[in-house]
């Protein structure tokens, strides 16, 4: 618990509160109402000791007041914009009465990433497992310190733990992560879970608590043996513990990019099992947005009603991306993105027809292929770029799984430099046009 202590269990627990108001009001009869009610929410964090105001920002339009708030490591974010929303009814019901018909249509949501300045999308949980000893029968081993098969106790729980994460983010389009499993005793593990803000964190516990549960339970029948020296409760592994947020400080070092490329991954999964025809170009046209999504220096462009611009037609997606790398300034300000999610390999026709795509300002394009490309397309590529100066950089589906495992390897190994999609884009661009040149 050392290093858990050495903490400051302060934490923010950032919301958007949203104001609304007739469009008829004139703007300084609304300006009254908005400092009513911000005055409302400063008196009622001067009254709730275990809340305090970290920063606020007020939109352009005074349509919204964004604030976060520090608390206490023991109440939950629903816990602490509970107890605003009443301390801010319960005063401007008996201070600013004029403003309580207004306050019926004020409603208060969780901060939206595009807004949030704290730039926080995760939350840090510590939280403490004990084994569910019944104790009506006699200790005969230290749970966590014996072996069962040749198999390390504590082994068999961080994997059945470690599978329970991997289960639930299957399960959820918002992922979490641990970022901390030990053993710091006979009887217990400590986990310091990642979380994104909008999700239940009592709710994740449960899963990560049932699902571990079940897989020792069921690989290893020892510990459902009454006769046993391993027995713990048949009802569960695990017996209720508490958990409380942590310190802004840890927060900060929950990789985000970890928790993209793990669901990117997934998705990739999907993209190289899909049989249907139909499906196999929408799953690898998602991906590939995504994908670039990541990346800084690459802006994929919109069209006129902000959707991509994007062809699908035959399964296949043309994408133009925006080109601010600074490796890459010579390419040109804008490069083309073609990807084909066939069963065979692509051949010179396809790359011929992508080629005809490249005019004007645009000579790059990026060919990316689930399944590769054939060995004839090499030489092909080559005159494409002597005779017309186009380049076209080939990307297989191997590359990209190579990518995947590389990059998520390296944060699993917590390496301080670590490569990301846009670093390997970029360099296999820049190696496609030395190797032409």
């Amino acid at each position: 618990m050392d290093e858990i202590k050495s903490f400051n269990h302060g934490k923010y627990y950032p919301f958007r509160y949203y104001i609304k108001w007739e469009m008829s009001k004139r703007r300084t009869e609304f300006g009254v109402i908005l400092r009513d009610k911000w005055n409302a929410i400063c008196e009622t964090l001067e009254k709730e000791k275990e809340i305090f105001l970290d920063a606020f920002y007020l939109t352009s339009a005074f349509d919204c007041i964004y604030f976060s708030l520090g608390s206490v490591p023991k109440l939950a974010p629903s816990d602490v914009v509970g107890f605003v929303k009443i301390g801010v009814h319960n005063i401007i019901t008996s201070k600013y009465p004029h403003l309580r018909a207004e306050l019926l249509n004020d409603s208060w949501y969780p901060v939206d990433k595009r807004y949030d300045y704290s730039k926080m999308d995760y939350i840090a949980y510590y939280y403490r497992f004990n084994v569910k000893r019944d104790e009506t029968f006699r200790r005969e081993v230290d749970i966590l310190d014996t072996q069962i098969n040749g198999t390390e106790v504590t082994k068999i729980v961080e994997k059945a733990i470690s599978i329970a994460v991997d289960n639930y983010n299957k399960a959820h389009e918002k992922p979490i992560d641990i970022l901390m499993c030990r053993c710091p005793d006979p009887e217990s593990v400590e986990l310091i879970v990642g979380c994104p803000i909008s999700v239940s964190a009592s709710h994740v516990i449960g899963k990560i608590k049932g699902s571990s549960s079940n897989y020792i339970r069921k690989n290893y029948p020892q510990f459902s043996d009454r006769n046993s020296p391993y027995y713990v409760h048949t009802e569960s592994f695990w017996a209720p513990s508490n958990f409380f947020a942590l310190s802004r400080r840890y927060v900060e070092t929950i990789s985000r990019d970890k928790l993209d490329y793990l669901k990117l991954q997934t998705k990739w999964q999907e993209v190289i099992k899909e049989e249907n025809p139909n499906s196999k170009g929408k799953l690898l046209e998602l991906f590939v947005v995504e994908m670039i999504n990541l990346m800084k220096n690459f802006e994929i462009l919109k069209g006129d009603k902000g959707s991509y611009d994007i062809n699908l037609g035959f399964e296949q997606i043309d994408l133009t991306i925006k080109n601010r790398s600074p490796i890459l300034d010579r390419m040109g300000p804008l490069l083309k993105v073609e990807c084909k999610n066939w069963k065979n390999k692509i051949g010179n026709p396809e790359i011929r027809d992508f080629s005809g795509k490249l005019r004007g300002d645009i000579h790059v394009g990026i060919l990316i292929s689930a399944s590769g490309f054939g060995k004839e397309t090499k030489p092909l590529l080559e005159r494409l770029y002597f005779n017309e100066r186009k380049i076209i950089v080939t990307i297989s589906g191997d590359e990209i799984e190579e990518w995947l495992n590389k990059i998520i390897d390296g944060f699993n190994k917590g390496a301080s430099e670590r490569d990301d999609f846009e670093t390997e884009l970029e360099n296999k661009i820049f190696s496609t046009c030395i190797r032409l040149n």
